[in-house]
């Protein structure tokens, strides 16, 4: 009989909403990496009034939720799309290592060379 990981029969529900900022991004104990689908949501004080919508995913424990500003992913040579492409790439490889040097790596990535501010926050998903 084969079993499955730990982590694959233990989940959390993430639940959030968007103020117009990028989406988070994934990455599972099993190295794969991707943002969920979010409705972006107007940014914060442009009509109060306005409901956000609020959205929810199951992940499985160990997963590790990565929330990082546009300047992370942004650069003048390359699209967003391939800013965020690259970075979710570097995220897999390095799914299941120490937050802080997946942090580290992330940030490498840009050689110092990033064109706007950086802010990277990590959470992995515990037992």
């Amino acid at each position: 009989m084969t079993r499955s990981p730990r982590w694959a029969t233990r989940c959390r529900r993430l639940r959030g909403a968007s103020a117009g900022h990028l989406p988070p991004f994934v990455v599972t104990p099993d190295h794969q990496a991707r943002y969920p689908a979010t409705d972006t949501g107007l940014p914060l004080d442009v009509d109060p009034g306005l409901p956000r919508r609020d959205q929810s995913e199951i992940l499985p424990t160990g997963s590790t939720l990565l929330m990082h500003t546009d300047g992370l992913v942004e650069h003048r040579d390359r699209s967003i799309d391939e800013g965020m492409a690259a970075t979710a790439d570097i995220a897999a490889v390095r799914a299941t290592a120490p937050l802080p040097e997946l942090c580290d790596a992330l940030l490498a990535h840009g050689h110092g060379a990033f064109h706007d501010d950086v802010a990277l926050l990590a959470a992995r998903l515990a037992d």
